[in-house]
């Protein structure tokens, strides 16, 4: 293959085999150093035509799976303890509160 900058000849310096159909060389030229990657694909003739080949399949994901129901049953939740509040704590509070905004 000839080096697209210079029309030098290059050297395949590497292949990689991506699909069963599809092949990326990478090319150095020794006269300028461009180095360049062609990809190759298989095409199907077809009636006298061309035919590009199908692209790849993509991976179908399933549908998540629903959780069996347990057999035991779910617990009732637990109820806070009551808290008894004193007149004093809410008048300490209210004056803690009031001295606040003062600031």
């Amino acid at each position: 293959m000839k080096c697209p900058m210079c029309e030098h000849p290059t050297k395949v310096t590497e292949t990689r085999s991506i699909a069963p159909q599809e092949t990326h060389r990478r090319h150095h030229c020794h006269k300028c150093g461009h180095k360049f990657t062609t990809i190759e694909v298989i095409a199907e003739k077809v009636s006298g035509k061309l035919k590009a080949p199908p692209p790849p399949k993509t991976h179908q994901w399933r549908k998540p799976v629903k959780a069996a129901p347990s057999p035991y049953p779910t617990p009732a939740p637990t109820p806070l303890p009551e808290r008894k509040v004193r007149a004093e704590d809410l008048l300490e509070a209210k004056r803690l509160r009031d001295s606040l905004e003062d600031y």
